[in-house]
């Protein structure tokens, strides 16, 4: 009878714990705030291969502005829907 006691006892703590980390992620997750900004459209010069190398690098700068003010620490991702590799057959 002591084991099984010894076991709820146990899982109740496991279960409040969890139960408190749950609450702290959500809150901090409803914290987070995302800005998409396309540039597929704006960027649109061709990259052609040249003779030398295997492709020309190409710049392309778009400017933007935030709308809404965020407070630190704030990260920049980087999205490829789909991408090519390009290889080479040696």
């Amino acid at each position: 009878m002591r084991f099984h006691s010894f076991m709820l006892n146990c899982l109740s703590v496991l279960a409040v714990i969890f139960l408190v980390f749950g609450i702290v992620l959500i809150v901090f997750s409803a914290k987070i705030k995302d800005h998409i900004i396309r540039y597929d459209t704006k960027c649109t010069t061709p990259v052609l291969p040249v003779a030398d190398t295997l492709f020309t690098p190409s710049k392309c700068f778009v400017d933007f502005s935030i709308p809404e003010d965020m407070e630190g620490p704030v990260f920049v991702y980087y999205e490829l829907d789909t991408s090519t590799r390009i290889t080479t057959g040696t």
